[in-house]
């Protein structure tokens, strides 16, 4: 069997994927069955004893998703999320990591040696990110104390948004605590501690050699350090298509190894004596840098060519991408789903398999063939990934990576060169690090550029793992055919394949049915609901009180919406308004109606028409009895009477507007904040309606939802939106007790994250971001049982078969030696 390293990794990625989705007994018999056939069918025919390994390592990938996805420690983790009133903690722990200091504000992983929790004491260690006020300064390895307020992670709250929890998770932190530093014991130094000392000395290099901007993006590039590049950059960097410059990954890596070999091979050092230097030299690097997934997976394959040369072994580049991958999910097996992990081997696997097929274009010049393929090759094969985790396509980065990646060589060399001299001459720094300056504002000014072209980004929305498969099945048939037609000798109808696929696909996205989809967004003590037509028409109700790139921005380019047919501000307070503020600029909105003219008393309110007048968007008054039709969908006007010169001093509360959405036979009403004065209104001028969806007035204020408004609508389900923990105490008691003798089932963002409700006119289905009820424990539990039973169940089928094995050796005839063969008898 060729390459059976490369098999392990692939049982062992298999056992992963089975640990993670395999969670009902059904589902884990059909796993475990294809799995041990092609187990099977492999051992018939390679006929090679190592096969028989092949379900431990099946189980070990099991083993370690179920190790990944446990909590540190349960019994804590029960405490902090089932205590949300008081989470005051004392912590003794040790720095690990220093991640900045910024606003008088220190962040910061330490390590946990004691902690105390509800009169509890955990000497479990645990990592926890801190956010301590700055009093004196901490080093790498201090022993601090920490008296403050420990809380969760946040998971997945809304489409498009960041899993905090799971970044997290992944990186192997488990809480996040603010609290106040009470006392620091130096600790010894360590080479750990004097070799993260040293970054930070590089930093501060960098600092004094370059203005604040270009030193962020060197930072980022030679030591890893984001924590001073802004999101301004980052989103220039990312929509240009040019952000893995940022990332230290293999092209980085590469650079600096050839500079080292080049300076050792000049001073004439051993063959031998210079390997194990650059090697040395590149981990230590590494560590400096902070161990990333795409530095960690650089290193180690050129680990692997450089130990190869040493002991005169053969370099085969799959099997170091194998080996690579295997270490780094054996380590975290949750890494899988990371993007950066994705990216990372997804552009390795472009350049080898998809470069040479674009190297193949002859009438381009040697050294412009090369930068093309390179560029091709890794963005064709990472372009699902980077649309699937930032839901757009960077046209303009195919173009401006053939003028920004040979640059890059120079920035590493220099960059590098000049913080090495900056430890001990600072004015050789300063003249080396004037051509890494013009660079990278050449870097800014050139990205700005090509973003301004049009059509330079597309926003595609995630792609399902169908088109994901079905994009990369057709790029592998087009790389067998072009690079692999001689050796397996493929007919050129192989190429049908690819058209046959994407009409199947194309296909597949036509038939599948459109539903109406509302969305009662998590954006904390405020509004925010999309709302999606069957025929592709966007809606969107208030924006809250957070930036517009929080929440509805990400959201919006998940669902691959780029445009917004209308905009409703049920009234202009802050956690109603913000948000729409930012999105403006960054959607093409067709229309907005509001409840209230603008008479220049509320400048936040001012802001946003003048805003959306200067960039020529209608703005409308919608009042009582308007009605909006959007292809199927029926939106009315239920309130406020009259807009035409009410002036609400008082409160904004009074001009909210009311709408009824009706699609088909299921109805919505998105009552804004509505008290009982304007409930009352609403019930005497309406007859009684049925609603099977209410949004809760104000946040589910005790002053609103009134026994006669409820029995005016008789809503089936209630949607509350409001922020976790909020000053108001929204949802009220009183106002839920009034839902429950009603019978009515209540849904709140503040624990259910997001809410979807998907719909055909008639029946609809309701779905949260944040899955309820079951919860983690649930789960847990189920997995643990799950876990034993597929381990005991491989194990007992390949204990049978070593037995199998082992019982019919002795019992096998040894005749191959006395065999003649066909060809034996056709040579006399």
């Amino acid at each position: 069997m060729r390459r059976p390293l490369i098999w392990m990794f692939l049982f062992y990625l298999l056992g992963i994927l089975g640990g993670q989705y395999c969670l009902t007994t059904s589902s884990t018999v059909l796993f475990l069955f294809i799995s041990l056939s092609i187990i099977v069918y492999l051992y018939y025919k390679f006929q090679w004893n190592g096969i028989l390994l092949f379900p431990l390592f099946l189980m070990l990938g099991c083993i370690r998703m179920e190790q990944s996805l446990y909590s540190s420690d349960p019994l804590l983790e029960s405490l902090i999320q089932n205590n949300l009133s008081d989470n005051k903690v004392q912590v003794v722990g040790m720095v690990k990591r220093i991640d900045s200091y910024k606003d008088d504000q220190i962040i910061c992983i330490m390590k946990t040696k004691k902690m105390i929790y509800m009169n509890k004491v955990f000497t479990k260690p645990i990592k926890i990110k801190a956010y301590l006020k700055y009093g004196e300064k901490i080093d790498y390895g201090d022993l601090i104390q920490v008296e403050g307020e420990i809380i969760t992670f946040e998971p997945l709250r809304n489409p498009g948004g960041w899993n905090e929890a799971f970044y997290m998770k992944t990186r192997g932190i488990d809480y996040k605590l603010f609290g106040d530093l009470k006392s620091i014991q130096p600790y010894k130094r360590n080479f750990l501690s004097i070799l993260l000392n040293l970054r930070d000395r590089w930093i501060k290099i960098y600092d004094s050699l370059l203005p604040s901007k270009q030193s962020a993006i060197l930072k980022t590039m030679i030591l890893g350090s984001k924590s001073d590049l802004d999101q301004d950059q980052k989103s220039m960097f990312q929509q240009a298509g040019i952000s893995h410059i940022l990332a230290i990954s293999g092209l980085h890596i590469s650079i600096i190894a050839a500079l080292l070999w080049w300076i050792f091979k000049n001073l004439k050092i051993p063959n031998h004596v210079n390997i194990f230097s650059i090697l040395l030299i590149l981990w230590i690097y590494c560590i400096l840098t902070g161990l990333s997934i795409s530095t960690v997976r650089a290193v180690l394959m050129i680990t692997v060519v450089l130990l190869g040369k040493i002991l005169r072994r053969t370099y085969d580049i799959c099997t170091s991408i194998a080996l690579a991958a295997f270490i780094i999910l054996i380590k975290q097996p949750l890494f899988l789903w990371d993007a950066g992990f994705q990216l990372s081997f997804m552009a390795v696997l472009g350049l080898i398999f998809l470069s040479p097929v674009f190297n193949k274009i002859f009438w381009l010049p040697k050294s412009i063939r090369v930068t093309v393929s390179s560029s091709m090759g890794a963005g064709l094969a990472t372009l699902p990934i980077v649309s699937y985790h930032f839901y757009y396509v960077s046209i303009v980065g195919f173009i401006l990576n053939l003028i920004i990646v040979p640059l890059a060589a120079f920035v590493v060399w220099l960059g590098f060169l000049a913080g090495v001299l900056g430890f001990f001459w600072n004015n050789g720094a300063k003249f080396v690090i004037g051509s890494v300056y013009y660079i990278l504002c050449f870097y800014e000014w050139i990205s700005k550029l090509f973003l301004h072209l049009p059509f330079g980004n597309l926003i595609t929305g995630a792609p399902s793992i169908c088109e994901i498969a079905g994009y990369y099945i057709i790029l592998a048939i087009f790389v067998l055919y072009v690079s692999y037609k001689r050796v397996y000798n493929f007919d050129h109808k192989i190429l049908y394949c690819i058209p046959i696929i994407g009409i199947l696909l194309w296909i597949t996205v036509l038939v599948t049915p459109r539903s109406f989809e509302l969305t009662v967004l998590d954006v904390g003590q405020g509004d925010a609901i999309a709302i999606h037509t069957k025929n592709n028409k966007n809606l969107l109700i208030d924006g809250g009180e957070k930036d517009a790139s929080k929440v509805l921005i990400p959201y919006f380019h998940y669902k691959g919406v780029s445009s917004l047919d209308a905009v409703f501000l049920t009234h202009p307070d802050k956690d109603h308004l913000f948000g729409l503020l930012g999105l403006l600029e960054k959607m093409d909105i067709k229309k907005i109606f509001v409840s209230a003219k603008d008479l220049g008393h509320d400048e936040t309110y001012h802001q946003f028409i003048m805003k959306a007048k200067a960039l020529g968007i209608p703005c409308y008054l919608l009042k009582q009895g308007d009605t909006i039709v959007f292809d199927d969908t029926i939106v009315q006007c239920l309130h406020p009477k009259s807009n035409e010169a009410e002036v609400y001093d008082e409160s904004w509360n009074k001009a909210s507007m009311v709408l009824r959405v009706i699609n088909k036979k299921v109805s919505y009403l998105l009552t804004g904040d509505i008290e009982e004065e304007q409930e009352n209104s609403i019930v005497n001028f309406y007859k009684p309606i049925q609603t099977d969806f209410l949004k809760a007035p104000h946040h589910g204020s005790k002053t609103s939802s009134t026994e006669n408004f409820l029995n005016w609508c008789s809503p089936k389900h209630v949607f509350i939106s409001c922020g976790k923990g909020n000053r108001y105490g929204h949802p009220h008691a009183e106002v839920l007790e009034r839902y429950n003798r009603h019978e009515i089932s209540v849904t709140t963002t503040a624990k259910s994250g997001a809410i979807i409700v998907n719909s055909n006119g008639r029946d609809y289905k309701i779905n949260t971001m944040i899955k309820e009820n079951r919860g983690n424990a649930y789960d847990a539990v189920k997995r643990t049982a799950q876990k034993k039973y597929f381990s005991a169940s491989l194990l007992i089928l390949w204990g049978g078969a070593i037995l199998k094995k082992t019982l019919l050796r002795g019992n096998t005839e040894k005749t191959h030696s006395f065999r003649t063969s066909d060809d034996e008898f056709d040579s006399f």
